[in-house]
Order: structure tokens, then sequence, then C-alpha cells
């Protein structure tokens, strides 16, 4: 069997899309254990006065401003723990350019630098369907439908990183 170990599932949540927009959740799931972390970012005064809040995107992701300033967490103190956590770690995302600006931008805002490199979900998943010698298009598509069937729940960043382990996990032969 295939081994996970060391790989994680990241995903962000954001204020909209576009390049004035910020993150406002990021998540992490271990693709071994399924263990999970989260964070709810609370906006900077920059990301408040020049950034985009689209009230299209807080109705899907139900998350709203005045959450994210009661119970949102300091820019600062997330890149940290994000940092800690996948040091060291393969960490994939289905996000592309989206996620990696979130991420480039919540750092900078932190005034660091991430300690971690973002991977292409999608390419890993074909990846290792090649390895098991099915068919990536086929095996990756089965066991997306199947990981969704399991965790419904989309646009939450927990649900939608655990949703990619999910999908990992089937792919690989874990239970």
């Amino acid at each position: 069997m295939l081994r996970l170990e060391n790989v994680l599932c990241l995903d962000f949540e954001a204020s909209g899309l576009g390049r004035s927009s910020y993150p406002i959740e990021v998540a992490v799931v271990d693709c071994s254990t399924t263990a999970s972390t989260s964070w709810l970012i609370r906006p900077t005064d920059d990301w408040l006065k020049k950034g985009l809040w689209s009230e299209e995107s807080a109705a899907v992701h139900q998350i709203a401003l005045s959450d994210l300033l009661a119970h949102g967490m300091p820019v600062a103190r997330v890149a940290r723990e994000l940092a800690d956590c996948c040091r060291g770690k393969i960490v994939l995302c289905d996000g592309g350019g989206y996620d990696r600006q979130w991420l480039a931008q919540l750092f900078a805002s932190a005034d660091e630098r991430p300690a971690f490199t973002l991977s292409d979900f999608n390419r890993y998943a074909r990846e290792l369907a090649r390895r098991s010698r099915r068919d990536p298009a086929a095996a990756v598509a089965t066991a997306e439908s199947e990981a969704l069937s399991r965790f419904p729940t989309v646009h939450r960043a927990s649900a939608d990183a655990r949703r990619l382990a999910e999908t990992l996990r089937l792919l690989v032969g874990y239970p």
C-alpha cells in the first residue's frame, strides 16, 4: 500500500475572489491520521481598508466579517502556527493560484516567509493513481465522488481539506 505520512491537505476560504481578496480561514488535514487544524483569521486593518469583502462569498462560506473580528486570530499567530504545522511536509492544495496568493498574503502581512511550499493536489492524486496502476482520471474521479459523499459540507476550509485528504486515502486504500 502507498503511504501518506508527511502529506497534508490545505484549504483557504477568502473574503472574495480576485486580487484584493484576503484569506479569512485556513485549515490543514494530515492525510495519514485525518487530524485537522483550522484557524479563523482576523483581517488586518490594511485588508479592511483596501481589500475586497464580498457578501456573495460570505453567503457561500457562512463566515461573517463580525465573526472574524470577534473570533479571528491575528495573522502573525496564524502564520506561525501554520508554518509549524506544515514544516517538512508535503502540503497539497487544489486552489492553485488563489491558495498561493492567500498564503503569500498571510505571511507577508505577518512579516514572515512560509517554511513550506504548496504543491498541486490534482497532480499528486493522479500520480498516486498511476503508481497503483489505475487510470488516473477515472480513479481520481471515483475517489473524489466517494469523498464528497462522505463529507458533503463544502466551502469551509476544514471540510474542504478533509475531503481532499479522504480522496487521497481512498486512492491508496486507507480504511
